[in-house]
């Protein structure tokens, strides 16, 4: 739980000319690739692997679609603090498959995973963007960079599953008209909403939890629900804290884990008690649900997954396959597979929670 405010603050600094010193001069590029060559920008929301085919390629007006290259950062929100060790300047030049069907290329959408110390598992999406954009050119200025290999074939004991992370989130009102905070759905004079998630691969008997939070603006204490068939958790809702300054109280409750019944979906609803008399205000932020879902190409072309396991299995697969460790989406690894099967077998060579 934490109280929303709006503080204004006049603060006098003496600031040493060491603290104002800039970047490196040789972190900045000394023109934009920007400056030459055809250009034409795509929009992408979600994180995965895109294809444009050559057909697509040629009516942007690019006569030789296997020389296109793919720049930028994607959807990812910038952070607040620039930081030279991670700072690149301009636009990068990502890695990409460019065969005669079109160009393959892993984006990133509006969307980061974030984790609690629990391991619950939470969207957290760009405030200032709905969608993520890369910008496709012919031009010469960076060349085409390569997918190194990393990791072993084959496995002893992988892991088949992953914790997915399914989310509604609506961003349309700032509860304190100010800052990135952004929250949905008016839950004062609609106080219980209801919503049907498409759980994809869900694991028959496998864990799922399910988490939601709230922006409440209220007079006087109160609470607010999560349900999902027979399994419920209540949240308290604190009153707001007299003051102008204060704009609401944002508070967030999950479910205990339970068992999957082997459905393709499940039903939520989010209830407030005591509105509207109470509230002055009260908006749904997110609701997210995790699950244990199959690693598995078995019904999609693509899957993009989490885990902290260091040796995985991947059904599904042929020969064809091709497995990317995109952690890093500026620097992909093309992961050596072991096929026995339809079941691809691998191996990271590092340790830590990769994607």
């Amino acid at each position: 739980m934490f109280r929303l405010s709006v503080l204004c603050l006049l603060v006098a600094l003496a600031m040493r000319t060491t603290d104002l010193m800039a970047f490196s001069p040789d972190s900045y590029a000394m023109k934009s690739v920007l400056a030459e060559g055809r250009w034409v920008k795509v929009s992408v929301k979600d994180d995965g692997i895109h294809f444009i085919p050559a057909s697509a390629l040629k009516a942007m007006g690019f006569s030789d679609p296997t020389q296109v290259g793919v720049y930028g950062y994607g959807g990812r929100r910038l952070p607040e603090v620039l930081d030279a060790s991670g700072y690149v300047d301009d636009l990068p030049r990502i890695q990409s498959i460019n065969d005669p069907a079109g160009i393959y290329f892993f984006a990133v959408g509006v969307a980061e995973r974030t984790e609690d110390a629990n391991g619950a598992a939470v969207m957290k999406c760009n405030t200032f963007s709905s969608d993520g954009f890369y910008f496709l050119s012919d031009c010469v200025a960076l060349p085409q960079r390569s997918i190194e290999k990393s990791g072993q074939p084959g496995a002893a004991d992988p892991s088949d599953s992953f914790v997915e992370c399914v989310q509604h989130e609506t961003d349309l009102v700032s509860p304190g008209n100010t800052g990135h905070y952004m929250v949905g759905e008016d839950m004062r004079f609609t106080p219980s909403r209801r919503f049907t998630f498409s759980l994809p691969g869900a694991v028959p008997g496998g864990m799922v939890r399910i988490g939601a939070s709230l922006c409440t603006d209220l007079t006087s204490s109160s609470a607010w629900s999560i349900e999902a068939g027979d399994v419920s958790v209540t949240v308290p809702a604190e009153a707001t804290p007299a003051g102008s300054e204060y704009h609401g109280v944002a508070t967030e409750g999950w479910t205990k884990d339970f068992a999957h019944d082997g459905s393709g979906s499940l039903n939520v609803s989010v209830t407030l008690s005591g509105a509207p008399g109470n509230a002055r205000g009260a908006w749904l932020d997110w609701v997210a649900v995790n699950y244990d879902r199959k690693i598995s190409l078995a019904n999609s072309p693509a899957i993009v997954f989490t885990t902290g396991a260091k040796e995985v299995a991947l059904s599904g697969a042929t020969s064809q396959t091709i497995i990317w460790d995109v952690t890093d989406p500026l620097e992909i690894k093309e992961m050596p597979m072991l096929l026995s099967g339809d079941t691809a077998t691998f191996t990271a060579s590092a340790d830590g929670r990769r994607t």
